[in-house]
C-alpha cells in the first residue's frame, strides 16, 4: 500500500516559485506535488522516509536567502527519533539567550521597521521598542546568532545600529532591569 507524505515549509520568500522548491528538496527522492500559498506551501513525496530525512536536513535551511521552517505537515505520522535520550526537546525559546539588544535606534523606529530589519532570520516572538532602544525575542538561538552576526554594523532607517545579546537575568545590585509579562531583561549603561 503506497502513501504519500507532505512535508510543511514555512517562511517561503514571496517570489518562490515550484521549480525553487524542487531544486530545494533535490536529492530526496521523487515529489508527488508542490502547493504555493503567500509565504508557505507543502511538498508532498511519494516515500515517508525520504519526507523525513528532508526534514531532518533541510528544516533551518535557507531558500532564495530566506531561512525556511521544514517540518512533517500537521496530521501525517511522524516521530522523531532522539539519539541524545529522554532529556533531549527540540530547539525552544529561551528569554536569555535568544533576546537582542538594539542600541541606537532612531527616536521614529516603529515595530514594522524591526520587522522588516529581521525579516529572514527566523520567528521573531516579541518586539519592544523604548526611546532609542529595544529587545527582540527570537524562537530559535541559532536564528539570533545569525542576526547578531549578519547584521551588526547595518543602518536601520540611517542610523547605524548596535546589536547584541542581552545579558544577564536583573539580579545584580545598581543594574536597571525591565520587567514583562513573562520576560526579566537587565539593562546596563542607561
Amino acid at each position: 500500500m503506497s502513501k504519500d507524505y507532505k512535508v510543511f515549509i514555512g517562511n517561503i520568500p514571496f517570489d518562490c516559485r515550484e521549480s525553487d522548491i524542487h531544486a530545494f528538496f533535490k536529492g530526496f527522492g521523487p515529489i508527488k506535488s508542490v502547493v504555493l500559498k503567500n509565504n508557505y506551501g507543502f511538498c508532498e513525496f511519494v516515500d515517508y522516509y525520504e519526507a523525513r530525512d528532508a526534514v531532518k536536513e533541510l528544516n533551518g535551511e535557507r531558500i532564495l536567502g530566506v531561512r525556511v521552517t521544514v517540518e512533517m505537515a500537521k496530521g501525517e505520522f511522524f516521530k522523531e527519533e532522539r539519539q541524545e535520550g529522554p532529556s533531549s526537546s527540540p530547539p525552544s525559546y529561551s528569554g536569555e539567550t535568544n533576546c537582542v539588544f538594539l542600541g541606537n535606534l532612531p527616536m521614529d523606529c516603529r515595530e514594522a521597521d524591526i520587522e522588516r530589519f529581521f525579516n529572514g532570520y527566523g520567528k521573531l516572538r516579541q518586539v519592544v521598542l523604548k526611546r532609542g532602544f529595544g529587545f527582540v525575542f527570537f524562537d530559535e538561538q541559532r536564528d539570533a546568532d545569525d542576526a547578531v552576526k549578519e547584521l551588526a554594523g547595518r543602518k536601520l532607517r540611517g542610523e547605524r545600529i548596535t546589536l547584541e545579546f542581552a545579558k544577564g537575568d536583573g539580579s545584580d545590585e545598581g543594574q536597571r532591569s525591565i520587567s514583562f509579562s513573562q520576560y526579566r531583561i537587565k539593562v546596563e549603561n542607561l
